[in-house]
């Protein structure tokens, strides 16, 4: 076996193996449709996270809002928890649709590289068979 085709394996093994199976599922998605996931996934848990809050603060304000319910203005109120919700998913969003985009960058870059190697492995591969057929006529 050929020196050089083995390390090419070697290396190409390694990666399929660390990187390859993230790198490889990423890059079978286009770049808008992967951050797009990611955001849709985002917006569902920072939903869950931030009604879950608002839950623990209520709790913990029961007896206020139990003693003042008919004092409390609730317009301001749902008006203030609607910015925060939304000030909070756009501040998440943001953050996502950055790491989503540089995630898939990099993915698709070691992913070509992947298939620049593999392609290389295959030219190896044609060379050698067409040695050994030479081999077999003389």
């Amino acid at each position: 076996m050929d020196k050089n085709r083995l390390i090419r394996m070697i290396h190409l093994a390694m990666y399929e193996q660390v990187d390859g199976k993230e790198d490889i599922a990423i890059s079978k998605y286009f770049r808008k449709d992967y951050i797009a996931f990611g955001l849709l996934k985002n917006i569902v848990l920072v939903t869950v996270a931030f009604f879950i809050l608002l839950g623990f603060i209520a709790l913990y304000n029961l007896e206020f809002l139990a003693s003042n319910f008919s004092n409390i203005n609730f317009q301001p109120l749902v008006i203030g928890i609607i910015i925060a919700y939304l000030l909070v998913v756009g501040i998440f969003s943001v953050i996502v649709f950055v790491i989503r985009g540089l995630r898939y960058e990099r993915a698709a870059r070691r992913v070509n590289l992947y298939d620049k190697k593999l392609y290389q492995l295959e030219k190896i591969y044609i060379l050698e068979r067409k040695a050994k057929r030479k081999a077999n006529r003389k």
